[in-house]
């Protein structure tokens, strides 16, 4: 009995002993939580201080009861039906609650909160400012994420194209993400229903191959009548496109601050210079070559044409044999270059091809597996229109160039410049022809210009 009176109170002790020594290890353990979870409110991990405290723990509350129903859900039309769901989406679109809050949350790392936030937005009175911002963040959402903010952008009164959103943000993933392509699918079907014929935007341009080959994909993958509108303006914008990193790894493009230097003409060129620049927009175009001994002016006559393109938007690439071939060691390299230069530089892009030594090129690209120079490489493109070349030569290389080509004749139009020796002996040409690297005349010369005589065709005597 003794033995039992003591077994008790030494048992009571212990269980005390415990009982206290586990409160205060609880109480160690969420001290580092209640630290971290207030450290994160300072860097603003989460929106808490805009909000209030109460709001915050209501949101979070939520959320845990919102995101097990969220993984097991089949669609997100399951996940917009659940009571917990309405019930934070009514939070959100509440004008009581601030847009800039609202956004935090819809752009956050909380789906279980994103998606009732980016559900709210297209409640609020004030959507449309969201409208940017939803937009720049659209590829960093989850698939779930992009129907609710596909939902959010139709309730919009000006509303962003379908076309753009997929020209701006598809990834290579996207094709293979059954998800994706089913939720655009259905909001290409809402759009159809609102009347809405779907486009790329006015202000699209032309995506580079790979983003162009991701949209592609991904269009085809969505199989959808307004997907292959899509798709076929996707070709049309692709053909105005133009690689300026490629063109510029061997060529250049002229500058167009150098030329607008050049405002000055004299009067004899100011037919030719009214006249040239009709040649690209015929049909077909049609290339020229100005012809005329050193100092004639050749290079500023094309410079004061290329001038005269520029407000329609017209570039000019210079790129002669010597550039063309640099580099090109193998066999198929050259003619790769030829090909992609002829197909880059054309005039449905308003890209003009300026050779300076087209006698150069009609020599040099040959070699035991290619029978064809450069110049005749390129020929049935000029001859269709496709490109357009301005080049230059003395009337002694032109003769040696038609005797070797005499097909030319029928390919380029002809300006003839003639030097002669007339007064201006007072004029500065370095004044009338400013930045023109072509020039060499010294100040005071006695040279000048003779105007430029444009012919349709070179005749068999030229």
């Amino acid at each position: 009995m003794e033995a039992l009176f003591k077994i008790i109170p030494a048992a009571i002790g212990i269980y005390l002993f415990f009982r206290i020594w586990g409160r205060a290890r609880a109480a160690k353990i969420q001290q580092p939580a209640a630290l971290v979870e207030s450290a994160e409110a300072a860097v603003g991990t989460a929106p808490v201080e805009a909000t209030g405290s109460s709001l915050a723990e209501k949101l979070r509350d939520l959320s845990g009861r919102i995101e097990p129903f969220a993984q097991d859900a089949a669609h997100p039309g399951e996940v917009a039906g659940h009571k917990d769901f309405k019930i934070a989406r009514d939070v959100f679109a509440s004008p009581d609650t601030p847009l800039d809050i609202v956004l935090n949350y819809a752009t956050g790392a909380s789906f279980s909160l994103s998606y009732p936030a980016l559900a709210a937005l297209a409640l609020r009175s004030d959507k449309q400012q969201a409208c940017e911002r939803i937009f720049a963040h659209f590829e960093h959402l989850p698939p779930w994420g992009m129907y609710f903010a596909l939902l959010y952008f139709d309730a919009l009164e000006t509303r962003p194209p379908l076309g753009g959103l997929i020209l701006r943000w598809a990834g290579e993933y996207w094709a293979g993400n059954s998800w994706i392509t089913t939720i655009f699918r259905d909001a290409f079907g809402r759009r159809s229903q609102l009347g809405e014929v779907q486009t790329f935007g006015e202000d699209a341009t032309p995506p580079n191959p790979e983003r162009a080959e991701a949209v592609r994909s991904f269009l085809i993958a969505a199989d959808h009548p307004s997907a292959r509108l899509l798709l076929n303006e996707l070709d049309e914008l692709q053909r105005h496109y133009i690689d300026y990193a490629f063109l510029n790894s061997f060529g250049r493009l002229w500058d167009h601050t150098s030329l607008a230097s050049l405002i000055i003409a004299p009067d004899d060129w100011k037919a030719a210079l009214n006249e040239a620049p009709q040649l690209v927009k015929r049909k077909p175009a049609r290339s020229l070559i100005v012809v005329g001994e050193a100092l004639t002016g050749k290079t500023t006559l094309l410079r004061l044409l290329a001038h005269r393109l520029i407000g329609d938007g017209w570039q000019v690439f210079e790129a002669g044999g010597a550039e063309l071939m640099a580099g090109q060691q193998w066999f198929g390299q050259l003619e790769e270059r030829i090909r992609r230069v002829a197909g880059e530089v054309t005039v449905e892009k308003k890209l003009v091809w300026y050779i300076p030594d087209l006698l150069q090129i009609a020599r040099s690209g040959m070699h035991s597996g290619q029978s064809a120079s450069i110049l005749e490489q390129i020929m049935p493109a000029m001859t269709s229109g496709q490109i357009v070349v301005w080049t230059e030569a003395s009337p002694a290389a032109l003769t040696r160039l038609l005797q070797m080509q005499p097909g030319l004749r029928n390919r380029l139009e002809l300006a003839r410049l003639a030097a002669c020796r007339t007064g201006f002996k007072d004029l500065d040409p370095l004044r009338v022809f400013a930045g023109s690297g072509a020039l060499q005349a010294p100040v005071g010369s006695r040279r000048a210009w003779r105007g430029p005589r444009l012919a349709p065709a070179m005749s068999a005597s030229t």
